[in-house]
């Protein structure tokens, strides 16, 4: 149900910032709010898998003032970067 946020950019209907308000009665704050715990759960995941330093510090990293609980799409960016490098021979 989080595949959607396990991409390297931020999804279209991710809000702006985490305790972005939004408007549950219309179509566009449902999906910015399907979009919110999609990437909370995405986040719930990384730290509950990840066992090292340093793939923790991943989660570390995506975190910030506006998405205190960090952002997947930074977890999946930091780790595509480091085990699928593009500047590979």
């Amino acid at each position: 149900k989080f595949a959607a946020a396990l991409s390297g950019s931020d999804e279209a209907d991710l809000p702006a910032k985490d305790n972005t308000p939004l408007d549950l009665n219309t179509d566009d704050g449902k999906r910015g709010e399907a979009a919110r715990k999609r990437n909370n759960i995405a986040m719930a995941n990384f730290t509950m898998a990840f066992t090292s330093e340093a793939l923790m510090g991943l989660v570390f990293k995506a975190q910030s003032t506006d998405w205190p609980a960090g952002k997947a799409s930074r977890v999946v960016a930091a780790l595509m970067a480091k085990y699928m490098p593009k500047d590979r021979i």
